[in-house]
């Protein structure tokens, strides 16, 4: 089951670091941006993302409960990682 998670990992870090996006997203229109710059996030903090995303995945998606809190609809592995999802 390791295997499983570093797959998705690496799929969701290398997405989002390179695309700004993952192939859903992608689809949908819309982008992982950091709230800096507002553009790819850097490979340190798209790797934080994933990590916080996929624990929270684990946690019965408990990282999405705080999207209903902020202003913006930031998760917590949003706010963790200072990205910021945008449709475009």
């Amino acid at each position: 089951s390791w295997q499983v998670w570093i797959l998705k990992i690496s799929y969701d870090t290398l997405f989002v670091w390179y695309y700004g996006s993952s192939i859903g997203k992608i689809l949908c229109k819309m982008r992982v941006v950091s709230v800096d710059l507002f553009d790819k996030p850097s490979f340190l903090y798209a790797l934080l993302r994933a990590c916080g995303k996929y624990i929270g995945e684990s946690l019965l998606f408990i990282t999405y409960v705080f999207g209903f809190g902020d202003s913006l609809s930031r998760t917590l592995h949003d706010r963790l990682a200072k990205t910021l999802v945008i449709a475009y």
